[in-house]
């Protein structure tokens, strides 16, 4: 479906933007090959983990992978894993069965970043012109974090591409039994790609009810595609309650709340740190840190968290918003060096986040730090630029449902990460944010520049 939905899109680029989207591509196979380069010096030096594998998260699908591929199972460090799905590293294990290298997963994430590009293109055109898609897909590919998120094994491109392609099959949706299919199992695999997707449900069910359809039709697949999914996600759930007694699809809300949620709000609370926060949470709850991630204990460790923000449920909302923001205003470009540094091992000096003295009221410090580096500050006004037009073509479009559904995917998304929020998560959000700053670039064009500056 893609290639051919491919081939047929790239037939109808605007000049400048096939140019663009050419020689972007050749930049991207550039960048590629240089990973491999920079991996080889890498092993001449005995680090690791080696390129395109990363410190953290991006070891964890390989060492889910490496399992999988040694006929082990999904297992790391001896364990079975209930925190991450299968989703990823089965891509990443198929993938490198079949090149030996991890980098053909890099590789064909490359390919999967254009396939999206063409994706919001077309839907930029179906939502008001392809103009609009064409400029909100030029400006998602010259994100530099896209392309460090791209040279990786990380889970966001794969995610985006099959969330982007089940929301235009349900958002473009006359009724075709195919797309209302196709779109339940695309989202479906979004979910076994990122387990938070189970709690990204909205962001699933938001096309469906903006969809050409009638109110029953849209009834009709809105229940077709949540069955596919609960089908789908059935066996993982069914695997995890045989190895922990709990049937559940994944510990990530335990994670989420536990690790990030909750010791980030008593550390801004208490002026401490997470770590400190997590210590004393793992001491209170007698269960380690290190094994909340086990579905086993994830009820517990969900309860206590909980129970910790509802105590202070309105200072936890203003900080669970307060600290959302970074979702809005992180830096794509130190995210993406950030990146490049880890995967070369070199450690920066740790500085807390703006974010950190806005949530704590300290407001001198704050401004010292959203100032402290010049082209952070040009990033986030043009982020804020971006944001005001884009607010501007929502309005222009207000009478249109599906206005609300862009609207609502970056809000709600931004919501679902709160404290972990950062320019990695909001690279899901982007396509939809650019779209609707098309738009209203789009409206101030034809309104403003042409009826008043070239009339006159």
């Amino acid at each position: 479906m893609m290639p051919k939905i491919a081939i047929i899109e790239k037939e109808n680029f605007s000049k400048w933007f096939k140019t663009l989207f050419y020689a972007v591509f050749v930049f991207y196979i550039i960048s590629w090959l240089f990973t491999i380069y920079l991996s080889n010096i890498q092993i001449k030096n005995g680090l690791e983990p080696v390129l395109p594998v990363v410190p953290k998260d991006s070891e964890e699908y390989k060492n889910l992978a490496d399992s999988m591929l040694l006929g082990r199972g999904f297992y790391q460090d001896g364990q079975f894993d209930t925190l991450r799905a299968p989703g990823y590293p089965t891509f990443v294990a198929s993938l490198k069965y079949v090149g030996g290298s991890y980098f053909l997963v890099t590789l064909i994430q490359i390919l999967l970043v254009f396939f999206s590009v063409i994706i919001i293109r077309r839907l930029g055109a179906v939502f008001y012109s392809e103009k609009a898609g064409e400029m909100a897909g030029a400006i998602f590919l010259l994100n530099p974090l896209v392309l460090a998120l791209a040279l990786i094994i990380l889970t966001d491109i794969l995610f985006l591409f099959l969330f982007l392609l089940g929301f235009y099959l349900a958002f473009s949706n006359n009724g075709s039994k195919t797309k209302i299919i196709g779109a339940g199992l695309l989202f479906a695999l979004a979910i076994y790609v990122r387990p938070m997707g189970i709690f990204a449900l909205p962001i699933f069910v938001a096309p469906f009810l903006v969809s050409k359809l009638s109110v029953k039709a849209k009834i009709k697949s809105l229940v077709a595609m949540i069955f596919i999914v609960l089908i789908a996600v059935a066996p993982w759930v069914y695997r995890n309650y045989k190895l922990t007694g709990v049937a559940d699809f994944t510990s990530f809300k335990a994670i989420n709340l536990a690790f990030y949620a909750a010791p980030m709000f008593l550390a801004n609370q208490n002026q401490t740190t997470a770590e400190v926060e997590r210590t004393n949470i793992a001491n209170e709850l007698k269960i380690p840190a290190n094994e909340w991630r086990n579905l086993k204990y994830a009820k517990p460790v969900s309860h206590f968290a909980e129970r910790i923000i509802l105590e202070h449920p309105f200072a936890y909302l203003k900080y669970h918003i307060t600290s959302s923001l970074p979702f809005l205003f992180s830096s794509s470009i130190q995210d993406a060096l950030t990146t490049y540094k880890s995967a070369m091992h070199t450690k920066d000096k740790f500085q807390p986040g703006a974010i950190k003295y806005l949530a704590s009221g300290e407001w001198n410090l704050f401004f010292e730090s959203v100032t402290a580096v010049w082209w952070k500050i040009a990033e986030r006004i043009i982020l804020m630029i971006i944001y005001v037009v884009a607010i501007w073509g929502v309005w222009q479009e207000k009478n249109k449902l599906k206005t609300w559904a862009f609207l609502f995917i970056p809000a709600y998304l931004m919501m679902l990460a709160g404290p972990a929020g950062g320019a990695r998560y909001a690279v899901q959000a982007l396509p939809f944010i650019l779209i609707l700053f098309a738009v209203g670039l789009l409206y101030i064009k034809e309104k403003f520049v042409n009826n008043y500056l070239f009339k006159r």
